[in-house]
């Protein structure tokens, strides 16, 4: 099996236009994407010790990048759609062709800096609706 490049991982904002517009945002060096899903315990005393989980519950993902702060126009609408708090179309893609696509909420966005080096941010996502999953060839 072979490994994935990281490097693959990208992370992109769409124009809430054309659905199948996405912009690349600069700079980042990380990515990931978590999926939770709430499980409810419906274990009875008769069946102790072992417990029974009820699936259906409420389904959400979460996005994370964090890299080198550029001044390019897909990482400016991001910032923008932090400070409006509205939902906005983003895309993950994962280096095997994976990708979670729909719209998002900018739950935290960072920005900071040294005076001896470069100026970084991180940003975290979270799902604020039904996400499509598209396998990768």
């Amino acid at each position: 099996m072979a490994a994935n490049l990281g490097s693959l991982f990208l992370l992109e904002i769409g124009d809430n236009a054309t659905p199948t517009v996405y912009s690349r945002l600069g700079g980042l060096r990380s990515t990931g994407i978590n999926f939770n899903a709430e499980f409810h315990d419906v274990t009875t005393k008769d069946e102790v010790p072992v417990r029974t989980l009820l699936g259906g519950g409420i389904k959400s993902y979460s996005i994370s990048g964090a890299g080198v702060f550029v001044d390019d126009a897909a990482t400016n609408s991001a910032i923008g759609i932090a400070h409006t708090g509205a939902p906005w179309k983003f895309r993950v893609t994962c280096p095997n062709g994976d990708t979670y696509a729909g719209m998002w909420a900018v739950k935290t966005y960072k920005r900071d800096g040294a005076h001896d080096g470069t100026e970084a941010y991180d940003l975290t996502l979270e799902s604020a609706g039904a996400i499509t999953f598209t396998a990768g060839a």
